[in-house]
């Protein structure tokens, strides 16, 4: 994250570079001559220093831009970070919601299995054996349903009657 002491040493470059401008706005609209500077040769003693401030403006922007540069890619780091932080938190969630879901279908199943209703048969045998002419063979059975489940079972009926094979 960003120290605290940045963001006042970059605003201290920006109101620096504004009264470097200010200052040479001033400089050209005044010209050396009115400010008490002489010609030495063909070069101004004003020019000179207007160039040499103009150099030292340029300075200082370079020194704000890289300042601003540095922070921008620290803020972008972290927003990089926040990201994938984010991605992998999403992950989890959608894994965790899985999970939920598999539970859910195993708990469902479970309350099924676990209120199904169970039938047991009982068989008795009600009349002996008797074999037809032609090889016919029959007895008197019955079957008898009886519900050994938690629940009820419907449409479940006893039927007494004669097998033949």
């Amino acid at each position: 994250m960003l120290k605290d002491r940045e963001p006042r040493f970059v605003l201290g470059l920006v109101v620096a570079t504004a009264a470097w401008v200010w200052l040479f706005a001033l400089l050209s609209s005044l010209g050396p001559s009115s400010i008490g500077l002489e010609k030495t040769g063909d070069v101004e003693k004003g020019t000179l220093f207007v160039t040499f401030a103009m150099m030292l403006t340029g300075i200082v922007q370079a020194i704000l831009f890289l300042s601003q540069l540095r922070i921008m890619n620290q803020s972008l780091n972290d927003t990089k970070t926040t990201a994938e932080a984010t991605k992998i938190s999403a992950e989890a969630a959608k894994d965790a919601a899985h999970a939920a879901q598999d539970q859910a279908e195993t708990a469902r199943r479970a309350l099924v299995a676990a209120n199904r209703p169970w039938v047991a048969v009982a068989i008795d045998i009600v009349e002996p054996l008797l074999i037809m002419p032609g090889g016919a063979a029959g007895n008197g059975v019955s079957f008898m349903s009886v519900g050994v489940g938690v629940s009820n079972r419907a449409g479940v009926f006893s039927h007494t009657g004669t097998a033949s094979s």
